[in-house]
């Protein structure tokens, strides 16, 4: 789906937390319109605290919304001609974990997520003008801005404070951020943006424009949660660990020894990797449905048909017989752990891949129905026929309005 001009390999090295980066023409495809945003709002509780107006600050929610009893339930609703009105004097829309509502947007963060190899989630931007949600600031977490509607300008400037953490806000700092910006431009329909996190950057729409675009968080794996995992697990192993320190002395050769003692603990292949086997036991990914397959026992998929792994890590290896997907221990023999390798491997995969022959087609269908039954993989929509559906409803629409449009 998104094509970023460099292996993930060649990402990781030159600007994982290390410089921004920017992909024109990364989507060819269209996999969000105005009708999936609709969708999701449908559906959307706005008081739920993930939907928000801003415009010179947050908007409160009462301003727009309302409660009601509906049959003994209390509810609560968009006012539409206040929402709309909001919108329209270049207040933005603020879709946060919009992941959670939306299947493309779904299916563009877990690719990123794929490509990158950390937990993602995705928050929705849309506006009609105005000055944009938030001035210039930095990220904790790392941003890959998909422009999935229309164009913004973005301003992006290097860090004064690297690699901050969840804690460490811009807010303070405003006065540090530089005058002059490394990066100055518009993102249109189908461009990606990577700013590292601590990057100071601000996006701004452009007057009269429509604009929708995604800001797909990544939230990896740190040090510092690793050592909080230790103090609870591995650290306490060693006496030296477990002294107590009194309000009268120093004990600073008492506090050597502990660092001494937590160094080897920390330094640790071992307790490194029991580590990442609790997080990879404790990823949860939700997936799509697909309720209609159990009307069709024994279907088999097209040789086109896409696959991806319901898990964001690709350090996963099928090379053991015990793998964790989706926070499963999955079980698999030889012959299916040659079959799904590429799953492991790559974002996604086709049924033509996997299988590798014609005449292992059939049996590798029924192992990937198996696999998708377990939600240990899920199949990913082609994204050009949805598209091309679209415009062929646009095009039906204009024809039969405007009669000089002709079906080619």
């Amino acid at each position: 789906m998104i094509d970023f001009g460099v292996s993930t390999e060649g990402f990781i090295e030159e600007y994982y937390e290390k410089q921004f980066f920017v992909r024109k023409g990364a989507l060819a495809h269209r996999p969000v319109t105005w009708k999936d945003i609709n969708s999701a709002l449908f559906a959307w509780d706005p008081r739920d605290g993930l939907l928000q107006l801003f415009k010179d600050g947050p908007i409160p929610v009462e301003h727009y919304t309302e409660t009601f009893v509906d049959l003994a339930m209390q509810r609560s609703k968009i006012v539409k001609d206040t929402f709309y009105e909001l919108l329209q004097e270049g207040a933005t829309l603020v879709l946060n974990r919009l992941e959670t509502k939306s299947e493309p947007v779904h299916d563009l963060a877990m690719e990123i997520a794929r490509f990158v190899g950390e937990k993602a989630v995705a928050n929705g931007y849309a506006a009609f003008g105005g000055r944009g949600t938030f001035a210039q600031h930095w990220d904790t977490h790392d941003v890959f801005a998909v422009q999935l509607i229309g164009r913004k300008r973005w301003r992006v400037f290097e860090p004064t404070f690297a690699l901050p953490l969840p804690h460490q806000k811009s807010k303070e700092h405003k006065h540090e951020c530089p005058a002059e910006p490394v990066f100055d431009g518009y993102l249109e329909a189908g461009d990606v943006l990577y700013i590292p996190r601590g990057w100071w950057h601000e996006a701004v729409p452009l007057a009269g424009e429509e604009t929708f675009h995604i800001a797909v968080g990544i939230h990896p794996m740190l040090i510092r949660d690793y050592v909080a995992w230790s103090c609870f697990t591995t650290l306490p192993s060693d006496i030296a660990l477990r002294q107590s320190i009194k309000a009268e002395r120093d004990n600073l050769d008492g506090l050597a020894l502990a660092a001494q003692a937590a160094e080897e603990l920390l330094v640790s292949k071992t307790n490194l990797a029991e580590f990442k086997r609790e997080v990879f036991s404790n990823e949860r990914v939700v997936s799509r449905f697909a309720i209609e397959t159990l009307g069709k026992p024994g279907a088999s998929g097209e040789p086109q048909s896409q696959f991806r792994l319901n898990s964001v890590y690709r350090t996963a290896s099928p090379a053991s017989t015990n793998v964790y997907v989706n926070g499963q221990a999955i079980r698999m023999d030889a012959a299916s752990q040659r079959h799904i390798a590429s799953l492991f491997s790559r974002p996604r995969a086709s049924l033509e891949e996997i299988s590798k022959s014609p005449d292992q087609r059939e049996k590798t269908s029924a192992l990937l129905q198996q696999l998708a039954d377990k939600d240990v993989i899920s199949p990913v929509p082609d994204y050009r026929v949805t598209t091309r559906s679209i415009f062929q409803q646009q095009f039906k629409e204009n024809s039969h309005q405007n009669p000089k449009y002709q079906e080619i």
